[in-house]
């Protein structure tokens, strides 16, 4: 048996308001460079990009009570976003 796939989604609905204005922010910035700094990176409007901060920056220009940094701090990095009480997380078995 394959071994489960692990996904995440943010909040409680997924085809919420602020899930469809969170993609459509991230659609904007495609094409921006990647960001390879993770330390200090909670800007909205940024040149470039990481994948974490992309995700934190899409739900954060749309709503600033979502805040998907879990420890706060002032980088925002994958674990933080899995670790937030914004993110749900769920298994699959394929």
């Amino acid at each position: 048996m394959p071994a489960p796939a692990h996904k995440y989604y943010v909040g409680w609905d997924k085809q919420s308001p602020n899930k469809i204005k969170a993609a459509n922010f991230a659609l904007q910035q495609v094409g921006k460079p990647y960001n390879g700094v993770f330390f200090n990176n909670k800007k909205i409007n940024a040149s470039k990009y990481n994948c974490s901060q992309l995700v934190w920056a899409a739900y954060k220009s749309n709503d600033p009570n979502v805040d998907l940094d879990a420890n706060g701090g002032p980088g925002v990095y994958p674990s933080d976003i899995a670790n937030s009480s914004w993110t749900t997380w769920y298994e699959i078995r394929l």
